[in-house]
């Protein structure tokens, strides 16, 4: 059984998020994208054979049958989007950060909260081996107290 997922944003991250979805993921099927750059919905969709193509995101969450959403869409806009899926029932996945404004970030986390869906943000070195190992090193008093990290 897949479950059925929308991806709002089709700019640059909207370009590399679902190549994974698309094609590594068996369990899910990408089924519409929505942005309101047309040229970027229809390379988007022609690359990853995404039949539904919409202009306003909100048309997209009034898909009964999207089950979840990837926010790919400018960092500016991610808590505004994410409250909106979350109104909508639709679980997510948003590229980071969830917003630059604490209050949006408190605000979105709590319609999440209110609608009883799931949240993940998209960090995704936090599962690359080299990282986790750095984790557990400092877990386990091997590093010390970080002071700084760049990467």
């Amino acid at each position: 059984m897949s479950i059925r997922f929308g991806l709002i944003g089709a700019g640059r991250m909207g370009k590399v998020c679902p190549n994974t979805l698309a094609f590594t993921v068996s369990e899910v099927d990408l089924v519409a994208v929505a942005d309101p750059h047309a040229e970027a919905v229809d390379d988007v969709a022609a690359r990853y054979h995404i039949p539904q193509k919409f202009k306003d995101y909100h048309e997209l969450l009034a898909q009964k049958d999207i089950e979840g959403v990837v926010i790919a869409s400018p960092t500016g806009t991610h808590a505004e989007v994410v409250t909106a899926a979350a109104q909508a029932g639709k679980q997510i996945f948003c590229e980071k950060p969830l917003s630059q404004d604490l209050a949006a970030c408190d605000d979105a986390i709590a319609a999440v909260k209110k609608a009883g869906v799931k949240l993940q943000m998209g960090f995704m070195r936090r599962f690359d081996p080299p990282y986790a190992a750095a984790k557990q090193k400092i877990m386990d008093g091997v590093i010390g107290m970080p002071v700084m990290f760049k990467s």
